[in-house]
């Protein structure tokens, strides 16, 4: 909702640095729940325009890496990327998501 969009803190010097730095898309994962059934579930995205394009060209349709999170949801106190760089405050890159077991 526009609410949820307008209490969200985004941070920005991040996103934007890591645009700069070649990032091809963003993922904002959002806590709904509380206690033990708390869950990090998909809030928004950005992909870039170039890497939409070449995902449409090369495999004729409108799936990105973000389009397909939006389906997934991650317990706040599992191990997931999500929920660990959440609780960790630091970033975490995961070189190769097509092979990536959680």
């Amino acid at each position: 909702t526009m609410e949820d969009a307008r209490s969200a803190i985004m941070p920005m010097e991040e996103l934007e640095r890591a645009f700069v730095n070649g990032a091809t898309h963003a993922i904002f994962w959002k806590v709904q729940g509380s206690g033990d059934g708390a869950e990090y579930k998909w809030g928004a995205d950005y992909v870039i325009p170039e890497r939409l394009r070449v995902l449409a060209n090369s495999r004729g349709d409108n799936k990105s890496f973000s389009s397909e999170s939006a389906k997934m949801s991650f317990p706040v106190a599992g191990a997931s990327p999500v929920a660990s760089a959440a609780r960790s405050g630091k970033q975490i890159v995961i070189k190769d998501p097509a092979t990536y077991k959680d």
